[in-house]
Order: structure tokens, then C-alpha cells, then sequence
């Protein structure tokens, strides 16, 4: 009985792969419904995963990161080094 090509990757490693996929995918569909973002992400990242999955987080989750979303009504306290900008530090 021949044995065959030996294989780069075992069976379980790959179904794992697409497992993990699958649930990125999935997640990152849902993301896109919660936040109202524009629905050709759906598209993206449904036909093309990898790129389409990368593409989304550098372009629309990573740039929110650095922003502080403040609700009206919500107060918020700036702490300067020098008690307000003006004068010498107390």
C-alpha cells in the first residue's frame, strides 16, 4: 500500500483554521450589522476573507481606538499641569 505525498499541514490543524475563520467572519459580519457600517463590508468580507477581514479592521475598527466618544450630558474633568494653563504649577 502506497503511503503518498507527505502533507504540510494534519487535517485537524486545517479544520481548525476554518473554524477560526468561519467565527472571524462571522463576528466581523456582525460587527458591521451592530454598528450600521456601510453593507459592501458584508460583501468584503464575506468573498474575500482574509483581505477583506484585515481591510475592515485597519480601515474602520483600528482608527476608533484613539477616539473618546463623550454622550451629552456626560462631564468630563481635564487636569492640567499647571491649574488651568495659566501662571506657575501649585
Amino acid at each position: 500500500m502506497a503511503a503518498g505525498p507527505p502533507r504540510a499541514f494534519p487535517e485537524s490543524i486545517v479544520s481548525l483554521m476554518l473554524i477560526l475563520s468561519l467565527a472571524v467572519q462571522v463576528g466581523l459580519i456582525a460587527h458591521v450589522i451592530k454598528t450600521g457600517r456601510s453593507m459592501i463590508w458584508i460583501l468584503a468580507i464575506a468573498f474575500l476573507p482574509l483581505a477583506g477581514a484585515l481591510a475592515y479592521v485597519v480601515v474602520e475598527i483600528l482608527p476608533g481606538c484613539a477616539e473618546t466618544k463623550v454622550e451629552a450630558g456626560e462631564a468630563i474633568e481635564i487636569v492640567t499641569p499647571t491649574g488651568g494653563g495659566w501662571g506657575i504649577a501649585e
